[in-house]
């Protein structure tokens, strides 16, 4: 009786400290998304700042690193043989709570212009120099100044002064108008949860790609320009910030996903009302599937239906849920001749029904009949994201199902802000080929138990992640990078204080002018910034602050044709400017810090 007791206890302890030390494994295992900085510096460094760790707790526990080659689960010669009841008991233990680290990892995204690690830097003129090197019209070539530099149809600049928030559009093309508010709104939250953020001047990239080459010899000055994206990837610099999907409008839109505060629990508990064993045993992804390296996993499902399920469906273009269609799928051959389809449908399946009938027709490659919300998805033992033409956000959806996330993506692929948290092999399995897929499934398989428990893993990470959470990372960031800023925000032509949410979607004529079907006006004016007088501002040309009254929402801008941008695209003018007004400024080849060599 000693000896299962004795196995039991050290099994507890293993995967207990890998639950519970998600905050040592983040200071400690950091991946190194600047290429010209190596991880173990950076976890040199990390491990200089921990002076009171023995040296047991100081080393990542390489049980559960995913290895080069071979199997991508722990040794299992490492693994105490315990029971399936034992092995379950260990699974309900609760991961540690408290808010997740974000300090080290901001560190590492902001290095380039850190002057104690050999970095330069952020100037007003690297910022004047970026807004007008980003508002040229020949692209993807970039300016004189910055070559390096590409083109986004979504680049805006904010500022926060003494607790407001100010908004300027650098250049912004109609068909990105409707969730451009949404990465805005994430700096509205953030300050109105941290109101004694430092003053800033930033630069915001809404596209999916990042920007800033890692190339510093690219820039004739030397400095890359700092700017916020919704990504990054090894061979950019560009700073991870949380992209549009945080803050969807609360109202019916076309993605169909409810903002992450929202969406977040009910995933969870999603997750949570299904059993282990009672999940189908089948890797699954749904989603759009016309990049290249998706097709491939299409093909792979094809070829392995068993092992893989690949729905390809653009969510807005299909109603029917996948559930639903496998169902309809398994009845049709029982129904009467002449009988219509929809017949079969009268009567509600039972959950169980509707998981043999899934398990038997959602299989395989399956194109353009149905979607599958998050929730559904969560009745998979196995997860798929694979990255696209740029990068997916679905991700963290995946992570809070309690199924094991396979994250198959291209070498140099672009990563969102959280992924440092994540730990290959420990919280999830990463794959560079699709046709490993099938191989990885049957391992899990194999290894039900170690499975659950990197699945119970990555959700004890991703369950932290709150809006709260994400404001602390937006507010980290600002906060490093105000100290590593020479200059003091000042008002730029224009720009427009921004107080509620329902001041952005009215600036973009999402309040019901332009479109019925797009209002996403909130009218909720509780989650508002103080602003003091009670009155709106905007900047006029000479840079001076001019109270406009008492206003419900700021002036609504105008969307122009300007074929010197895009002949079929219209750009936004922000409100009291001319299109004239916002082209770059001529000359700006002789701008540079000629005194600086590369």
């Amino acid at each position: 009786m000693a000896a299962p007791r004795a196995k039991l206890a050290l099994l507890i302890i293993i995967l207990q400290g890998n639950i519970c030390s998600v905050q040592s494994d983040l200071e400690l295992y950091l991946p190194s998304l600047i290429s010209t900085t190596g991880v173990s510096k950076v976890r040199a460094r990390t491990q200089e700042s921990q002076p009171n760790r023995n040296d047991s707790s100081a080393k990542p526990d390489t049980r559960f690193k995913q290895p080069a080659t071979g199997s991508l689960l722990p040794d299992p010669a490492l693994t105490p043989r315990v029971s399936t009841a034992e092995a379950q008991e260990v699974l309900t233990l609760q991961p540690e709570k408290g808010p997740l680290q974000w300090k080290h990892i901001v560190e590492e995204y902001l290095e380039p212009w850190n002057e104690q690690r050999g970095g330069r830097p952020i100037t007003k003129k690297l910022l004047d120099d970026a807004t007008q090197a980003l508002r040229r019209i020949e692209f993807p070539e970039g300016s004189e100044d910055m070559p390096r530099l590409r083109y986004s149809p979504d680049v805006w600049r904010a500022q926060i002064r003494s607790g407001q928030l100010w908004i300027l559009e650098v250049h912004l093309l109609e068909p990105w108008a409707r969730y451009s508010a949404s990465m805005k709104l994430v700096l509205l939250e953030t300050l109105r949860r941290h109101p004694d953020l430092p003053d800033v001047d930033i630069i915001v990239n809404q596209w999916d790609e990042p920007l800033v080459s890692a190339n510093v010899h690219a820039y004739r000055n030397a400095t890359p320009p700092p700017l916020f994206s919704t990504t990054r990837s090894p061979d950019t610099h560009d700073v991870p910030f949380p992209d549009f999907s945080f803050f969807y409008p609360l109202t019916p839109h076309r993605l169909r996903t409810e903002r992450w505060d929202l969406a977040r629990p009910k995933v969870l508990r999603a997750g949570d009302s299904i059993a282990w064993e009672d999940k189908i045993d089948r890797a699954a992804f749904s989603g759009n599937v016309q990049a290249e390296f998706r097709k491939r996993a299409a093909h792979t499902a094809r070829v392995h239906p068993e092992d893989v399920f690949m729905n390809s469906a653009v969510v807005f273009d299909v109603n029917l849920s996948c559930f639903e269609h496998a169902w309809l799928q398994q009845q049709l051959p029982h129904r009467r001749a002449n009988q219509p389809a929809e017949a079969v449908t009268r009567e509600e399946p039972t959950w169980h029904a509707q998981q043999v009938a899934a398990g038997k027709w959602m299989r395989g490659d399956q194109r353009d009949v149905c979607w599958m919300d998050f929730h559904e998805l969560c009745r998979f033992k196995y997860l798929v994201s694979i990255s696209g033409n740029t990068y997916s956000n679905r991700l963290k959806y995946l992570f809070l199902c309690n199924s094991v996330v396979i994250n198959i993506r291209k070498k140099g692929s672009f990563r969102e802000f959280f992924e440092p948290l994540l730990t290959p092999g420990q919280h999830f399995i990463q794959l560079d080929d699709v046709r490993e897929l099938p191989r990885v499934v049957a391992e899990l398989r194999a290894n039900d138990h170690l499975a659950e428990a990197m699945a119970r893993r990555g959700t004890a990470i991703m369950s932290r992640m709150d809006t709260s959470a994400v404001c602390d990372y937006v507010a980290e960031a600002l906060t490093q990078y105000a100290k590593h800023s020479t200059f003091t925000a000042q008002p730029i032509p224009y720009a427009q204080q921004i107080v509620c949410e329902d001041d952005l979607w009215a600036r973009y004529g999402f309040d019901g002018t332009l479109d019925r079907d797009q209002n996403y006006l909130t009218h909720d004016t509780s989650r508002c910034l103080a602003t003091g007088a009670g009155s709106r501002q905007s900047t006029s040309r000479s840079g001076r602050s001019t109270a406009s009254g008492r206003m419900r929402v700021p002036r609504r801008g105008r969307w122009e044709w300007d074929a010197r941008y895009h002949k079929e695209m219209k750009r936004f003018i922000p409100p009291g400017s001319t299109i004239e007004e916002l082209l770059p400024t001529p000359g700006l080849q002789e701008l540079h810090h000629k005194n600086e060599q590369p």
